[in-house]
């Protein structure tokens, strides 16, 4: 089967008004569509579309998101879910929240003045709505301004209670010369009869993108085949444009949607000469393809340099599980067009991508138009999964006036082993003939979501390539950000090269707490990232292995801590392996750490490397060791620098790691072993989201032999041949305390569903985990939103392996929780599952557990062996986290006078924990010296004495701040001489760290003083003695 995965950031609040108004359900995803299959097992359950709507499955597939959006607007599907979003969405409080993606990006002939278009989430806040969002810098990118969404200055109308017209993003930004600037987008008009019709219309700007007007509807693209259905029946999708460098036409090409041609789509363009004119004129439309296989994401490009020739390339879907790109030539600046013909034979689509919705191989064009001498050659990128990896990056060419493109060239580090590489986009520097490929890259890590943006170059005409160098600072996870409107990074990234410097804009994540944007529905990632890029700048092929780095932390509990000295290991690796980057030996490498935090001191900072080969790792020779101070803010990131140089070059790696040991205290636990199988334990509660039949979760002791657990099975047991359904099992609430600064999630899954052999991250059946959020935990639980709980996780791990393990295509099913990471396929016993997740203190929350199938084909038909298909999950624990942190001291003194042989000698030992964590407790540990023995211990304040030798230890209980006195009595040996050292240290420890130890000890020391002796007599005694012997006079005691 193939999926086309065209989209762009997810239309938030919209959709979650369409769900609940479509399924009825109390609470509903966004928009979830079914995917259709032609492959073995690629099934659809059907057209799930209203009466009226002439789209086809195969069309939905192929059509953008926002595309999608327009769709239903102009068909009238969104009804009053428009006017509720500025209402329900935010409470009328605030602005509605949301992210930014699928950025395009333009750039004066100065590089001083840039504008980025997006998909801007917050539009949708507005009525009408307008989702297209810019933003522009006026000092060549290093700050710019969020000019919010693109207003709508041309008269509007109304259709029952909607507003026309209404502007859907899919931006395209061009740069018109002077101070002009021209926005394309999706909008959907009123064209006076017949109801909306989904279009597309620009918006122009005359100051360098600070101010804008428009939208102006560009008519040829509006219905152009005539027929009306209710509404106008062709939709156009999907824009692209280009400005002729020599005439200044600008060309805009698209998707027109349309049952007129075979395969549902035109690949359409037309022009305009005047288009900064009051009333500019389009030329007609042209049609370029319309064969079965037929198309999206068409993209054109004029040669420049005096020729009249235009380009188009665009993604076909001849099936099968296989893509192909056409491609059409222009000799007269656009306005006939070449009959289509493929670049290259069709190739395997790319694989799912965990954490990102939809996936693409939709191509990047471009063509020199430096006066260079590769002037007019034309360059091709795509996404190309034949080595079965996810996805790689092709690169092909063809010279000025060549009849066919080169054979394709994979130019990404690692083909068919570093996963997934996708959304390419390839620009030329008009004055070098630099040409500059960049593009999403998950092969940095060996699993997981973890992605960089990631480019490279050429200066020869793509015959040789330097090899891929992250743009991105430091990596994100693609699935941060998914709440309940399921944002993405959209469907490409975009990039201008101009007089030595490139311009790169991509949608990226960010970190966010549970919480983000609430009183939304929606958290305030992704969002738009930039960066210029010098033609001198160059890193050499080393990235951190992120899997590989480890510390040791002087306390030995596994944490990072304040006042602790902590030893590094960084691991390097040499990431190019693809012979046509020329993969090397990578020499003579020395890295330095170093960071900008002032309570940390770098206290061992330079180290060597071993020689690392191409695919290979090596760590560093010696330790680097840092010092955090005692007033280490507790909890605070710890962010360090590693500069690397080597023979071949330099490079710089960010590493962040969390600090502070954790204090645990579990809020609930289920593991239902004390539950009959098939039946729930109190307060979980099942819901019917979507299908023909209910098939509710249940509990089950078979699955998992031995060991009940919730369960839910694959089956297909729908009426009809159709088992599509989604089916949600819930917790009971749990309230999260407002002091907890995280909350760490475990608990087991075992799985056996459907996927698709034919690639590694498919899948069609399976499960997965949202949270959702039911307020204030002072306050009566009341549903506000949900969110993925991949959207704000810190640490997410299945087994060894980061993330989920596959996900979800998309889909045109309501019934069906499409495009989504989750467990699937089979898990081969029961596997860990651990989340750390943040920002959700003072909050109470259920866990939603999401069990959803198409249409028909289970595990059995994958696996026929499999014992029994489902899902289970057992052994849940949600404990609440506080970094922990103590202040013990202790001091130790003499009170029983001078140390004498033979008598008692008394300690008093005073021991204190001022926090601030004071609920573990302590250990007085006093070794007595061997010339004392052991009398008596005595406590006050509270505590324990626990032993009767001269191994003294004493608990103090977990309390309140405040002291505990110790009496310690001992006797001194009778032997002991007068002189002798007499010494004693008592110690204060807790298995809570303390940043400052230097005050956990105190020593008592004296001197054994026996007096000298002293002769007495009692009294004189006389006594006779006989001739020759002695007389006593007296006797002494001493």
């Amino acid at each position: 089967m193939k999926f086309v995965m065209e989209t762009t950031i997810r239309p938030l609040a919209v959709l979650i008004f369409i769900a609940i108004c479509m399924l009825a359900a109390l609470i509903s995803d966004a928009g979830r569509s079914s995917f259709m299959g032609m492959a073995a097992f690629a099934q659809g359950p059907g057209n799930s579309g209203t009466t009226g709507d002439t789209l086809t499955d195969r069309d939905i597939e192929r059509m953008s998101a926002m595309g999608q959006l327009a769709h239903l607007a102009a068909t009238g599907q969104l009804g009053s879910g428009m006017a509720k979003v500025a209402t329900t969405a935010d409470g009328g409080q605030n602005g509605v929240a949301g992210g930014h993606a699928q950025p395009s990006i333009a750039v004066d002939s100065t590089g001083q003045y840039i504008v980025i278009g997006t998909n801007n989430a917050a539009g949708f806040g507005l009525n009408p709505i307008s989702v297209s969002g810019f933003q522009y810098s006026d000092d060549g990118g290093q700050t710019f301004t969020d000019g919010g969404s693109l207003p709508i200055s041309t008269p509007t109308s109304l259709i029952g209670s909607s507003v026309y017209l209404g502007v859907f993003g899919d931006p395209e930004v061009k740069y018109l010369g002077g101070s002009n600037f021209v926005y394309f987008s999706i909008i959907v008009v009123d064209p006076g009869s017949g109801g909306p019709a989904q279009t597309l219309g620009f918006h122009l700007s005359r100051d360098f993108g600070h101010s804008w007007t428009g939208p102006f509807e560009i008519q040829p693209a509006t219905n152009p085949n005539g027929l009306l259905f209710g509404s106008s029946v062709d939709l156009a999708d999907k824009p692209f444009a280009d400005v002729d460098p020599d005439t200044g036409r600008v060309l805009v090409s698209w998707s027109n949607f349309t049952p007129f041609a075979p395969g549902g789509v035109e690949i359409s363009t037309t022009f305009s000469d005047n288009i900064l004119n009051a009333k500019p004129v389009w030329s007609s439309r042209r049609i370029v393809a319309h064969t079965p296989i037929d198309g999206q994401s068409s993209i054109p490009r004029f040669a420049g340099n005096g020729s009249s020739n235009v380009y188009l390339a665009w993604q076909r879907f001849p099936g099968d599980n296989h893509d192909s790109i056409g491609f059409a030539t222009s000799a007269d600046n656009g306005a006939t067009w070449s009959d289509p013909i493929n670049a290259a034979p069709a190739f395997f689509t790319m694989d799912q991508v965990l954490g990102n919705d939809r996936v693409s191989c939709a191509p990047g064009l471009a063509v020199d138009n430096s006066s260079g001498p590769r002037k007019g050659n034309i360059y091709l990128v795509y996404s190309n999964n034949n080595l079965k990896d996810g996805a790689d990056i092709v690169f092909q060419s063809r010279t000025d006036g060549g009849l066919s493109f080169t054979s394709p060239v994979l130019i990404n580090s690692r083909p068919g082993n570093d996963r997934a590489q996708w959304f390419p986009w390839v620009t030329v520097d008009n004055s070098s003939g630099r040409i500059y490929v960049f593009y999403y890259d998950q092969g940095i890590d060996t699993s997981g979501d973890l992605t960089q943006t990631t480019y490279q170059f050429s200066d020869d005409g793509g015959v040789t390539w330097k090899q891929p160098m992250p743009l991105t600072d430091s990596p994100f996870k693609a699935g941060w950000g998914k709440d309940q409107g399921h944002p993405n990074l959209g469907d490409y990234n975009q990039a201008v090269a101009q007089k030595g410097e490139l311009f790169a804009a991509w949608a990226g994540t960010e970190l966010l707490p549970f919480t983000s944007g609430l009183p939304s529905v929606h958290m305030n990632t992704p969002k738009v990232f930039f960066k210029g890029v010098p033609a001198s700048s160059a890193k050499v092929s080393l990235t951190s292995n992120f899997s590989g780095t480890t510390f040791t932390d002087s306390n030995g509990n596994g944490f990072i801590d304040a006042g602790e000295q902590v030893a590094f290991k960084f691991p390097l690796t040499n990431y190019v392996t693809n012979p046509i980057l020329q993969p090397t030996v990578i020499t003579g490498i020395v890295a330095t750490l170093s960071t900008a935090m002032p309570a940390v001191t770098i206290v061992q900072g330079t180290s060597g490397y071993p020689s690392i080969a191409p695919g290979a790792s090596g760590s560093n020779d010696r330790d680097f060791i840092i010092q955090l101070s005692p007033s280490y803010a507790r909890g605070t990131p710890l962010d360090l620098v590693l500069n690397v140089t080597s023979n071949q070059g330099t490079t710089v790696l960010l590493f962040t790691h969390s600090t502070g040991t954790a204090g645990a205290t579990t809020l609930f636990q289920e593991n239902f072993d004390s539950t009959t199988p098939g039946t729930l334990p109190a307060g979980w509660l099942t819901q019917h989201v979507g299908g023909s039949n209910t098939v509710p979760w249940t509990t089950s002791n078979t699955f998992n032999p031995g060991n009940n657990g919730a369960f839910h099975t694959n089956a297909n047991d729908g009426p009809a041949s159709d088992a599509t359904r989604w089916e949600r099992f819930l917790s009971p609430i749990i309230v999260v305390p407002p002091d907890s600064e995280y909350v760490t999630l475990d608990f087991d899954v075992k799985h056996d569903t459907q996927d698709d052999p034919n690639f590694n991250i498919l899948a069609y059946d399976g499960f997965l985990l949202r949270i959702g959020d039911y307020g204030p935990s002072n306050s009566p639980p009341a549903f506000v939103r949900s969110v993925m709980a991949e959207a704000f996780e810190e640490e997410f791990t299945t087994s060894n392996q980061n993330h989920y393990p596959k996900h979800f295509p998309r889909s045109n099913n309501i019934r069906y929780f499409q495009d989504i990471s989750a467990w699937a396929g089979d898990s081969a016993g029961l596997k860990h599952v651990h989340m750390k997740l943040n920002g959700m203190a003072g909050r109470s929350i259920r866990l939603w557990w999401e069990f959803t199938q198409d249409a028909n084909l289970t595990c059995n038909d994958v696996r026929p062996a499999a014992r029994a298909c489902g899902v289970l999950f057992d052994n849940v624990v949600v404990q609440s986290v506080v970094t922990i942190q103590a202040d013990l001291s202790v001091t130790k003194s003499i009170t029983s006078g001078p140390a004498i042989s033979g008598q008692n000698i008394t300690y008093r030992i005073d021991a204190t924990n001022n926090g601030p964590t004071l609920n573990d407790s302590s250990t007085v540990t006093d070794d007595l010296s061997p010339l004392l023995s052991f009398v008596s211990c005595s406590v006050t304040g509270g505590g324990t004495c626990n032993s009767s030798d001269n191994h003294q230890t004493v608990t103090l209980p977990p309390g309140a701040p405040g002291f505990a006195t110790i009496a310690l009595v001992t006797a001194i040996g009778c032997s002991a001489a007068g002189g002798t050292p007499l010494s004693n240290t008592a110690t204060i420890s807790s298995s809570t760290p303390d940043p400052d130890p230097s005050n956990n000890f105190s020593t008592a020391a004296t001197k054994i003083v026996n007096p000298p002796p002293v002769m007495s007599c009692p009294a004189d005694i006389v006594t006779t003695a006989q001739p020759g012997q002695t007389s006593v006079s007296g006797h002494c005691k001493r």
